[in-house]
């Protein structure tokens, strides 16, 4: 800054550069012009709103408005992602081998198979809008026995937020929990839910209202999905880590010592619209998008997603009727997977996954989320998933899928044996 008794300094065209206007007075330093203070912060204040970024939600992350630019092949993680060794999946048949594809001879049955191919288009259409909000008869069949759980409690008693907010209610930050063996639980009279294969059971209240469940992992090639699954997360966590992307201070949080890595459309901390959650490292970007791509776990989120279409139809209707709109009202929202109606998920790779007990205060208070373990571990000695409020202790083999109220219920999940690997995904919102 220029001071008042030295000459402005001018450029080639005459103009005067600095702002300083040369008065007699010595040492003092004027600002030319009038200062419009209401004015500079309203534009700041417009500016912000305008800024593609929000507060950070999580440590080295923010909420941004706009589309991230998605990776190449060649950017992902093959570990990760499951490039260099994918699952097998059915190829979709080429245009023109279909049966209705091949051309008629004659104009009639032209006509005919054209509207033999309308008809079945509207068919697929129609079944598209009522697969949100019906379940197959076949599916009922398969699945519909369950073994049901009683819970001296009403839903309606569950801890929320006061005031009318849609969230669950947060804790205090001092308050971290501690991680619990199974004999712990015992002593202090839980009651301890066995696991028993195919079976799916679920917890009911006073008023018989089906609230949260394990559910047994679907049949033929899911040992291989879990495999691939447990794969990922352990190869994410490697590469985190080995590469400097992460540190271990990062495996510290309240929620207990593993790497967590977030990822979907979130809303909070002040903002007044849904944004996509940005890391600000690309080397994080890379990992999560990887994370994203891998066949087994978009093929683990459907599932879950299905489970929670299963056990809650309203609620999972609601969630359809809500984000379908938003998605299309804001473009630039961009969704973990296209068949899961979860819009976040968390995915907590390790390498021992010990969930301290807590709430997911920010989560919608109301509304149910997925739980599906991975890795090696004994679960009738470890890994049970624990309903604090309950008093519950769910055995939870690797592959199963749970859905609970995790913003009312506080939960976590026991010890695992020393030498054992355990992580998981957690859709979530």
């Amino acid at each position: 800054m220029q001071r008042a008794d030295q000459p402005p300094t001018q450029t080639r065209s005459g103009a005067v550069y600095s702002p300083i206007s040369g008065l007699p007075a010595a040492g003092e330093l004027i600002i030319a012009g009038r200062w419009d203070a209401e004015g500079l912060f309203q534009s700041a204040a417009a500016a912000q709103l305008a800024s593609d970024f929000s507060v950070e939600p999580v440590e080295g992350a923010s909420v941004v408005f706009r589309a991230p630019t998605p990776f190449s092949n060649d950017d992902l993680s093959p570990k990760i992602a499951g490039i260099s060794n994918p699952l097998p999946f059915p190829q979709p048949q080429p245009p023109g081998t279909s049966r209705q594809s091949q051309p008629c001879s004659s104009g009639s049955k032209r006509r005919r198979s054209s509207k033999r191919q309308a008809a079945a288009q509207a068919k697929k259409e129609l079944g598209r809008r009522t697969s949100k909000d019906t379940i197959k008869p076949s599916t009922l069949k398969k699945h519909g026995k369950l073994q049901r759980i009683s819970a001296a409690m009403k839903v309606d008693e569950l801890p929320h937020s006061r005031g009318g907010s849609w969230t669950g209610r947060r804790e205090s930050k001092k308050a971290f929990g501690r991680p619990w063996t199974i004999d712990e639980l015992r002593a202090q009279g839980f009651r301890v839910i066995p696991y028993k294969e195919g079976v799916n059971k679920v917890l009911v209240d006073a008023n018989d209202r089906i609230f949260c469940g394990v559910f047994a992992p679907p049949g033929g090639d899911w040992p291989g999905v879990k495999a691939e699954g447990t794969d990922c997360l352990r190869a994410a966590q490697r590469h985190g880590l080995s590469s400097g992307t992460y540190s271990s201070r990062e495996l510290d949080h309240r929620r207990g010592g593993f790497l967590a890595i977030p990822t979907g459309v979130l809303l909070g901390g002040g903002q007044k619209r849904p944004g996509n959650l940005f890391y600000n490292l690309r080397s994080r970007r890379i990992i999560a998008q990887s994370i994203l791509h891998n066949k087994a776990i978009s093929r683990i989120a459907g599932f879950q997603s299905s489970v929670f279409k299963f056990i809650s139809p309203k609620l999972f209707r609601h969630y359809s009727r809500t984000l379908d709109p938003l998605f299309k009202s804001q473009p630039e929202l961009v969704k973990n997977f296209d068949n899961s109606v979860f819009p976040c998920a968390s995915f907590n790779c390790g390498p021992a996954t010990v969930s301290l007990e807590h709430y997911d205060s920010n989560n919608l208070s109301f509304s149910l989320c997925a739980l599906t373990p991975l890795g090696d571990f004994d679960y009738k000695a470890g890994g049970h998933l624990i309903l604090f409020n309950l008093k519950v202790a769910f055995e939870f083999p690797p592959g199963s899928t749970a859905i609970i109220p995790s913003a009312a219920v506080k939960h976590g999940n026991t010890r695992i044996q020393p030498g054992e690997a355990w992580q998981h995904t957690n859709p979530t919102r």
